[in-house]
């Protein structure tokens, strides 16, 4: 989570319910965000309407519509609190594009170029190379060189 640009809270955790599908996965994990989301509203961290990001443009749908669908059933009820908080308008769902998603820096294998982006994003500043930045090949030819 961020407040004003700055990250102040991050978790991963695995979940307890098995989702049928990537979009019921995301939603489950949409829910655990509000409630951090929830948590820091009533210390008074987030004042205002609260935009959660979300990289599943389903789940979002799932989550704004109030309608009951016979394929959404199987969601267990708990879940569905997200609900009543967009429609109170205390919580938006705002689509972000994986490759963009800032979650994914610390969940997901990615490619340097997608880590450099999230980790400025982030707002996290590069200290400096470090060995296990320089590729192995050209760390064992400075190797041979030095022996």
């Amino acid at each position: 989570m961020q407040l004003g640009g700055c990250a102040v809270t991050y978790f991963c955790k695995s979940q307890r319910t098995v989702a049928l599908s990537s979009t019921v996965a995301e939603y489950m994990a949409l829910a655990h965000g509000i409630k951090e989301v929830i948590f820091s509203t009533e210390l008074g961290k987030v004042q205002g309407q609260a935009i959660v990001n979300v990289d599943n443009q389903s789940a979002s749908a799932v989550a704004s519509n109030t309608v009951q669908h016979s394929r959404m059933q199987h969601i267990d009820m708990r879940y569905h609190f997200v609900r009543e908080r967009i429609a109170a308008e205390e919580i938006a769902t705002e689509y972000v594009n994986t490759k963009d998603n800032i979650a994914d820096l610390l969940t997901t294998a990615v490619s340097n170029d997608v880590t450099e982006s999230l980790r400025a994003k982030l707002g996290v500043k590069a200290i400096g190379q470090r060995v296990s930045d320089v590729p192995r090949d050209q760390a064992r030819k400075s190797k041979r060189k030095r022996e």
